[in-house]
């Protein structure tokens, strides 16, 4: 992206974050310090906000739905949980916070819900069992 174009993105999100944060200041997660970069150009800021700690590319989705696949054409298959397709995850470069995040989005989007269900049970760490959107993430 040029470099003007982060610099305008960056300042409407510092201006987006600072309104939100003036209606109610639980509502964003973001310090004055990262509002105040976004608004005055700061690149280090800027960069670290439109590119996230991680982004998630479609690479990321179809390997996902590859792990899924066999569990959602073949309910019958054994299934017990995440720690199932865990190591087969992160042999694809997904790890737990990013397979959280992918699975959240899959449920929403009504991809493979019956398999990602499946996945509410001692199988599964904490984190990893049930993926709805909290009301706070949108």
């Amino acid at each position: 992206m040029e470099k003007k174009q982060l610099l305008a993105f960056g300042k409407i999100l510092g201006e987006t974050y600072r309104l939100q944060k003036r209606v109610d200041p639980n509502m964003v997660q973001v310090s004055d310090a990262t509002i105040y970069g976004l608004l005055n150009g700061f690149e280090g800021v800027i960069e670290s906000e439109l590119a996230g700690e991680y982004t998630i590319s479609e690479n990321d989705i179809s390997a996902m739905a590859d792990v899924l696949d066999p569990y959602f054409n073949d309910p019958e298959k054994e299934f017990n949980g995440f720690y199932d397709i865990e190591y087969n995850l992160q042999q694809r470069g997904i790890d737990r916070g990013k397979a959280i995040d992918i699975l959240t989005y899959m449920k929403a989007n009504g991809q493979y819900v019956e398999v990602i269900e499946r996945m509410d049970t001692s199988g599964s760490p904490g984190e990893c069992r049930s993926f709805n959107i909290r009301q706070n993430e949108i």
